[in-house]
């Protein structure tokens, strides 16, 4: 029997932030915190932060925009992190969501039906299930890649 890629899936989330957009809140951070620690950085207690730019983040990575499920608290001075709405245990997780949506991209891509989901999901329960305790006791990842 061959195994073939018949088509394929990609999440990409909803919202970008621009390096423009990142560094307005860092700099802004920079500034809040040098405000802040006025007094123990002119005691030399504390060295002050430096704004950064667009340009040097670009040149330093590469990057010129990132995907994001949320910029909200990213771009919020008081956060500057993802922050993520707790779910209940019998939710979906935000991963498995990830991973459906682009399951069913690569579902359409290939003319398939959702049955054959169904298999692959049950197949890879059933492997964590025989995997958990494995991993448990060794602290190791392991990738299980299933074609059908």
């Amino acid at each position: 029997m061959a195994v073939v890629i018949s088509g394929t899936g990609l999440f990409t989330p909803p919202e970008s932030i621009s390096n423009d957009e990142l560094v307005a809140c860092f700099n802004a951070y920079v500034d809040q915190f040098n405000q802040d620690n006025e007094q123990a950085i002119a005691n030399g207690d504390v060295a002050p932060l430096s704004h950064s730019s667009s340009a040097f983040i670009e040149k330093a990575s590469g990057i010129k925009s990132r995907y994001v499920m949320s910029k909200e608290d990213i771009l919020n001075v008081d956060v500057m992190r993802p922050t993520f709405v707790e779910r209940a245990n019998e939710s979906i997780s935000l991963q498995a969501e990830i991973g459906v949506a682009a399951a069913k991209q690569a579902l359409k891509a290939a003319n398939k039906t959702p049955p054959i989901l169904t298999l692959l999901l049950l197949l890879a329960l059933i492997l964590s299930a025989l995997i958990l305790p494995w991993r448990l006791k060794y602290n190791k990842r392991l990738v299980v890649l299933v074609g059908v």
